[in-house]
């Protein structure tokens, strides 16, 4: 047991470096360095900084918190004093730890939606048709009949591209709009679903969505971040690397509890949204009835120790659009900062579940703040 702590710490100790060297071989490529030059100038505009001081906080940075390059303005690493690089789950931590929260059998059904609608169907609470070799036509005339405005989406796309809605009263016949989506291969066609009341004012072309990220610990499930998602600039995808926003939710009370914020750096940051109300202080619906649905998706497979859900809020309640392999811990505000600890135990944890049941270390012991 010595020996293996002594390496672990010697591991621990080197990683840093490990990605200092990952960082100068990336710079080798062109692309890079402008990528990188890109992000200098941008920060140096936001904070009237100098270019060369921005780039000694870039190195020193980077290096502390294990992080790429990029992560230096996705994480918004300038804005955060040098002793918080620590706390902080960067790109490079991820890698150490990620790999132990699912199995490849689990990944597999995450990564492929129509599986996952199929696996998860008692939390989807939608219609959905998958279009292969063995639908019909006429499967797909009864669905459009009952759907005729309906979401299609590619079966294992992710950050929202290929997600369109359809309306099938423009086209022609079912034939033709089949065989569209079939060229297309956005083969996923499922029924629209529509956001409550109170959330529809954030956007409402977009499907604004609850991302919540769910860690499985000796004591139960911790949610570790939540977000609301929408659209600003009239797309359907609320993900935040499609022109998106995000909000953080404190986690207690469901509250949004900081600025509308975007990855873009074109797009402004701010406490108010367009539309003029502020958004510090909105209420989600139906928050517990969202927590209970994270926490009970996350126990539903035994493998699942790492949930990202996205979760929709109706008029009638919560309900699963699907879960995702790989979270976006970009957004990590204050209240997110204990990720990195957190993720230290879950790795630990995980190693003693994979020898034992987790339902049964679970019974009755699944509740957490």
């Amino acid at each position: 047991m010595k020996l293996r702590s002594k390496l672990q710490a010697i591991i621990y100790a080197i990683e840093p470096i490990t990605f200092l060297v990952i960082n100068m071989k990336r710079l080798v490529h062109a692309s890079h360095r402008k990528k990188l030059r890109n992000i200098i100038l941008s920060i140096s505009q936001k904070t009237g900084k100098t270019k060369m001081s921005i780039r000694w906080d870039l190195f020193i940075k980077c290096f502390c918190a294990c992080a790429v390059y990029s992560e230096y303005e996705s994480m918004r690493l300038y804005e955060r004093p040098l002793r918080e690089m620590k706390l902080i789950f960067t790109h490079g931590r991820s890698q150490r730890v990620m790999k132990f929260m699912k199995t490849p059998e689990t990944k597999r059904i995450f990564a492929h939606k129509p599986t996952f609608n199929s696996v998860f169907s008692k939390f989807v609470k939608r219609d959905w048709l998958f279009l292969t070799e063995k639908t019909t036509l006429e499967e797909f005339d009864i669905f459009v009949k009952k759907h005729p405005v309906f979401v299609a989406k590619p079966p294992q796309a992710n950050k929202g591209s290929g997600v369109w809605l359809v309306n099938s009263a423009k086209y022609s016949s079912i034939e033709f709009l089949y065989q569209l989506l079939i060229k297309y291969g956005t083969t996923l066609v499922e029924e629209r679903i529509n956001n409550h009341k109170d959330l529809d004012k954030f956007s409402s072309t977009s499907l604004n969505t609850l991302r919540i990220i769910t860690l499985l610990l000796p004591d139960g499930i911790r949610i570790i971040q939540a977000h609301l998602k929408f659209n600003l600039s009239g797309g359907i995808a609320d993900n935040h690397l499609t022109k998106g926003f995000m909000c953080p939710i404190k986690f207690d009370t469901g509250e949004i509890n900081g600025n509308i914020d975007a990855l873009d750096e074109n797009d402004e940051s701010g406490e108010f949204h367009p539309s003029g109300f502020r958004v510090i202080g909105q209420k989600i619906p139906y928050w517990e009835e969202v927590v209970s649905l994270a926490k009970e998706c996350t126990l539903f497979l035994d493998d699942v120790y790492l949930g990202a859900w996205d979760i929709a809020v109706t008029d009638d309640g919560p309900l699963i659009i699907e879960g995702n392999n790989g979270p976006d811990f970009n957004f990590q505000t204050a209240v997110h900062y204990p990720i990195n600890s957190y993720m230290q135990q879950a790795r630990k944890y995980v190693k003693k579940c994979r020898k034992l049941k987790k339902k049964a270390l679970l019974k009755g012991e699944n509740s957490i703040e």
